[in-house]
């Protein structure tokens, strides 16, 4: 029968369910439109533990629709549908049979939201409209819900009495009348339901979503939940409040930046949370740009007449692999750079031919298939020089019973920049122990020189880039003194 059953107007129908099989035997009824077949004097169910008839004398064209077996038992349900067709020559129409499959599907403490389907068998005229009725649960009287017929077969019944218990029914109406209702079969109980929060991706965004730079990213995300849960979207160091419109309601949240660059790569977290629980996910977003700035540009050598410079690659590529960097100077005096390469591939560049003590500034690109990206610079200007040479002719200028003096003159190359001192990160200045420091020379005076002063003594000459350091031995003459650390 799964063709379905077709009729005579005026025979007999015969519906037969065979092979009803389960532990321990279920029981079965007949059903169609929400309405469960008794037996009358027009019909007749007559079942066993395997088997099930249904049985409807004189049928007629309201007879036409879906019929419904149902077996249960303790441990489950399982129903089968049949639709019915009763042939007839044409007459006149009649009203709508019963709206189909009527289900609350929802409730709150004061709200019953009702859903049907459309009837079986229309009348031979179209379905104009449905009236919404309820009572309460020990009321006789059906109280009218729609002032006038409704068109939609989904209607939130509102300002009912908190946590009442309440029937409900619709009716279909046509041109001819209203028809019969469909009743919910069990009675309903106004509660606030709790389900837990849920969203669902779209097979895009469970993917990299990829989107052109100065394009919209948009995420429209279907949720669930009861209460209507609290939606959150997050991003690590973006304010997404200043970036991104979101708009969130009851049943979707919808996220939009209208205009994006390569910033707002990344990965976008998405959390729902409500009483029954929480939920979370994430988006990852691909955006396709050029490249962000390189990153901890500095310089890695420098010499009096050259600068070697280092960085890493940007944080943020672009989407899109780096080809290449472009290379660029700019002295101090000038406002204008100049290009040293446009193809360099290495993550560090060496600037030969420069001015020794002049000040320059640099920056460097990343190009990817997008074209050149946004420039890293030193933030100050580097000076072109490196550490001076060693200080010339170290000697011991003059040596008594008390003190000893050394002397040494000025390097012959200063590295390009100022020398700043000398010294011994040793050897503190005292009453007893001073230096005297010239344009060309410096004098290290130790008085009252003791034997411990003797040994070796290191100057060194240090500047903005470095230092160098030599090395002198002073011998100390003393008249002999005791013998110490005597042991038998």
């Amino acid at each position: 029968m799964k063709d379905g059953v077709s009729v005579r107007a005026g025979d007999t129908i015969v519906i037969s369910a065979s092979k009803i099989v389960g532990k321990p035997p279920p029981t079965t009824f007949w059903s169609k439109g929400g309405r469960e077949f008794k037996n009358s004097d027009i019909i007749t169910v007559s079942s066993t533990p395997t088997t099930s008839t249904l049985a409807i004398k004189y049928a007629s064209r309201k007879n036409t629709g879906e019929y419904i077996i149902t077996a249960s038992n303790p441990f489950g349900i399982k129903e089968e549908h049949v639709k019915v067709k009763v042939l007839d020559v044409p007459g006149p129409p009649d009203p709508p049979g019963p709206p189909s499959n009527p289900r609350i599907t929802e409730t709150t403490k004061t709200t019953a939201t009702f859903a049907w389907g459309r009837p079986h068998y229309d009348g031979g005229l179209e379905v104009e409209g449905y009236i919404v009725e309820y009572k309460k649960e020990g009321h006789d009287d059906w109280e009218t819900e729609t002032q006038y017929p409704v068109k939609i077969t989904e209607y939130v019944i509102g300002k009912l009495q908190k946590g009442g218990k309440y029937h409900f029914r619709v009716c279909a109406i046509n041109s001819e009348g209203v028809g019969e209702p469909a009743e919910v079969e069990k009675v309903t109980e106004l509660v606030d339901q709790e389900t837990l929060p849920d969203f669902e991706l779209d097979a895009e965004l469970r993917r990299t979503l990829v989107v052109r730079s100065r394009c919209s990213i948009r995420m429209f995300i279907p949720i669930k939940g009861r209460p209507v849960p609290e939606v959150t979207w997050s991003k690590d160091d973006t304010n997404l409040k200043v970036r991104a419109h979101i708009d969130n309601t009851e049943s979707y949240s919808l996220f939009v930046i209208p205009e994006c660059n390569r910033y707002d790569a990344g990965k976008y977290n998405l959390c729902l949370e409500n009483v029954a629980g929480k939920k979370t996910g994430f988006v990852n977003v691909r955006v396709l740009d050029t490249p962000g700035p390189p990153v901890n540009l500095k310089p890695r050598e420098v010499t009096k007449n050259s600068i070697t410079l280092q960085w890493e690659i940007p944080i943020i590529d672009g989407g899109s692999k780096i080809h290449n960097y472009i290379i660029e100077k700019r002295a101090a005096t000038k406002k204008a750079y100049t290009v040293l390469s446009t193809t360099w591939q290495k993550c560090s560049f060496k600037i030969p031919d420069l001015e020794e003590g002049a000040y320059y500034y640099f920056r460097i690109s990343a190009e990817n298939d997008l074209g050149v990206g946004e420039p890293a610079e030193t933030p100050e200007p580097i000076r072109v020089s490196q550490a001076p040479s060693a200080p010339e002719n170290l000697y011991v200028t003059d040596v008594t019973a008390e003190s000893a003096s050394l002397a040494w003159t000025k390097p012959l190359h200063d590295g390009g920049s100022l020398i700043t001192g000398y010294g011994d990160s040793t050897l503190k200045e005292t009453q007893r122990i001073n230096t005297e420091i010239t344009q060309t020379s410096t004098i290290l005076n130790i008085n009252e020189i003791k034997r411990t002063d003797g040994g070796q003594y290191s100057v060194t000459g240090k500047n903005l880039l470095g230092t160098v350091t030599e090395t002198i031995t002073v011998l100390v003459h003393d008249i002999p003194g005791p013998p110490i650390d005597l042991a038998i």
